[in-house]
């Protein structure tokens, strides 16, 4: 079953593009299929539908009833492992 999953930062372009690649290459090791949206932090109440998991470079400032995580590990490389982690025990559920 194919996830969705909404990628934000504050333009929706720079770091969430960083994001959007290395969670790709982390979907593909595991075989898991996914649609990711791209956007501003400001746009994610667009995609909410059917989301599955939001991932951000932004501390949210509202809450979600989607998982949401800040990952700003994959842009420091600090806990990547740990993000990673977090990132699959949502989706394989």
């Amino acid at each position: 079953m194919t996830k969705k999953i909404i990628a934000a930062c504050g333009g929706g372009i720079a770091t969430s593009t960083i994001i959007v690649c290395k969670l790709r290459n982390v979907l593909a090791e595991k075989n898991i299929e996914a649609e990711i949206i791209q956007c501003k932090v400001s746009e994610i109440d667009l995609h909410l539908d059917d989301a599955d998991l939001i991932v951000s470079s932004a501390n949210l400032e509202k809450e979600y009833e989607v998982p949401a995580l800040h990952v700003i590990s994959f842009l420091t490389g600090v806990d990547v492992e740990k993000t990673i982690d977090d990132i699959l025990a949502i989706l394989l559920v």
